[in-house]
């Protein structure tokens, strides 16, 4: 066994060898066999391009992957760059905005590297555009400053509209009204240097936002109007389909409700020609939002229906504003006892989504600080490598080829010895977790049936409930519901129905949340 163990590892030095010296010999050609490879990714950078222009960002994420192994492959510093950046904007676009802050980090340190400022601009933005979308102002903000730090070094007039629009959005948010206006003046001042319609769209959106803000509906209407129609003359679906949004939101201040339903409902039939899910529901809630305020509640449901079911299970806040507007509609219906369900749903989603945003904001800190950081060692590695030669020695590199060779060798035997031992101690230990698994699992069901009876005996002392009472109060505490504490106590739903109204009155409460509250038995 352990002479076939070493005449596998030979065999396989002599083939890393082989491999490696060819490698070394292929270097002084190297140079010479680099024009089909960049014509290939030429290639699949400009029907990546194509994709993400049609909105087709699945499609577009699997030609970039392709793309960046060929970049990788052939030592393309550049487009790596700037397939990683396009790559978070495919992400950024499917609402994946967590994980496009990864891509556009790694573009970011080569931009720096190359010294390629017009990308780091970008990558910068970008990287703001994917903190906006995530929650966290700050960093949106900070990274929105530094693009526009470097494109006015570089005369990048429309890099700095750009840049200083997506500032006053996020100060606009954030109520900072003036602030946001000061930022969105200087955008609208460089609109007769630009041709890019996608940015020009964007500024007369947020333009005509804060008129809306001000009270200048009428100005409001013009700004929006007038991003429409530079949407229509591009075939800029995605601008038009805001422009009518937002312009029907006018309209709804205005008390003009049927033209305003028109407009929401051209801009959802445009949202599901495009296929895209977020603003496919997002749609949905503003025709809801519509009927609700014509008091067409049914129709208002349907709707919150339909955004529900285009909704990814990811997007909480979302989620809970949909709970919202249901509760809402339940409530002008009457229909208090569905209501208060759905009043419940979206305060428990609203407590989630704010120790999501405390645990944001920790991380926010520290990726500023990481952020920084990143910076300092981009600028030392930029002295570094404009000092550093780009030969490589021949006979060195031999020689540590052979020397990874002897140690690669080495460490493979160890890895076949220690292998061995390894598989016997992981069954051991296995087989071990299993039974004291089994314990745990007994000790815990004895612990649950012991806890519940004391829950109930404390529940009869302090407030006086019967013993039924207290066993139905001990289920609610668990998170059960009506029927399935019906069937856990062998009774009917209206007989559990009557023992929670005897505990709100016991315990004068109104809800299950303040009942909780009150035993102490939420925690």
């Amino acid at each position: 066994m352990e002479k076939n163990n070493w005449n596998m590892l030979s065999l396989l030095s002599a083939l890393i060898a082989g491999f490696l010296f060819m490698l070394i010999i292929g270097q002084e050609i190297n140079g010479k066999n680099t024009t089909l490879p960049k014509e290939t990714l030429q290639y699949y950078m400009q029907q990546a391009d194509s994709l993400m222009k049609s909105e087709s960002y699945e499609d577009a994420l699997i030609i970039l992957n392709t793309a960046l192994e060929l970049a990788i492959e052939n030592q393309f510093t550049q487009q790596q760059a700037i397939i990683y950046d396009k790559t978070g904007r495919c992400l950024s676009m499917r609402s994946n905005d967590e994980a496009s802050k990864e891509y556009f980090l790694k573009a970011m340190v080569i931009a720096g590297e190359i010294d390629d400022s017009l990308l780091l601009g970008k990558t910068y933005n970008n990287m703001g555009v994917a903190y906006e979308y995530t929650g966290q102002p700050d960093s949106a903000v900070y990274f929105f400053e530094k693009a526009v730090s470097v494109r006015e070094l570089i005369g990048d007039i429309e890099g700095m509209a750009q840049s200083y629009r997506n500032i006053a959005q996020v100060l606009r948010v954030l109520n900072r009204l003036d602030e946001a206006g000061s930022f969105n003046k200087k955008a609208y001042e460089l609109i007769p240097q630009m041709k890019d319609y996608k940015i020009i769209a964007n500024i007369y959106n947020e333009t005509a936002y804060l008129f809306e803000l001000a009270n200048q509906l009428d100005s409001a209407k013009i700004m929006y109007r007038i991003m429409i129609d530079i949407s229509r003359e591009n075939n800029f679906y995605r601008g038009i389909s805001v422009g009518y949004t937002n312009l029907a939101y006018v309209y709804e201040r205005e008390g003009i409700h049927t033209e305003a339903l028109a407009l929401k409902k051209e801009g959802l039939a445009i949202d599901k020609m495009l296929d895209n899910s977020y603003c496919i529901m997002t749609s949905y809630r503003a025709v809801a939002d519509c009927y609700f305020n014509m008091k067409e509640y049914n129709n208002a449901l349907l709707y919150l229906d339909s955004a529900t079911m285009a909704c990814d299970t990811t997007w909480v806040n979302d989620i809970q504003g949909i709970e919202q507007a249901r509760y809402r509609n339940y409530k002008a219906m009457a229909d208090f006892e569905a209501a208060l369900t759905h009043f419940e749903t979206a305060s428990l989603l609203k407590d989630s989504l704010f120790n999501e945003r405390k645990r944001k904001n920790i991380a926010e800190i520290l990726t500023r600080y990481e952020t920084e950081k990143k910076e300092q060692q981009i600028a030392e590695l930029d002295k570094v490598n404009r000092i550093k030669s780009q030969q490589v020695n021949i006979s060195r590199l031999i020689i540590a080829v052979l020397i990874i060779m002897v140690i690669t060798g080495g460490v493979i035997a160890w890895l076949i010895i220690k292998n061995r031992n390894h598989q016997i101690k992981q069954m051991s230990l296995e087989l071990k977790n299993y039974v004291l698994h089994l314990k745990d699992f007994h000790i815990s069901q004895l612990n649950e049936h012991v806890n519940s009876e004391v829950i109930v005996k404390k529940l009869m002392d302090d407030f006086e409930l019967t013993q039924r009472e207290a066993e139905v109060m001990d289920l609610l505490s668990r998170g059960c519901h009506n029927n399935e504490i019906a069937g856990k106590l062998f009774v009917s739903d209206n007989t559990i129905k009557y023992h929670i109204k005897n505990i709100y009155i016991k315990l004068d409460v109104k809800s299950r949340v303040q009942a909780l509250q009150k035993t102490m038995l939420t925690f």
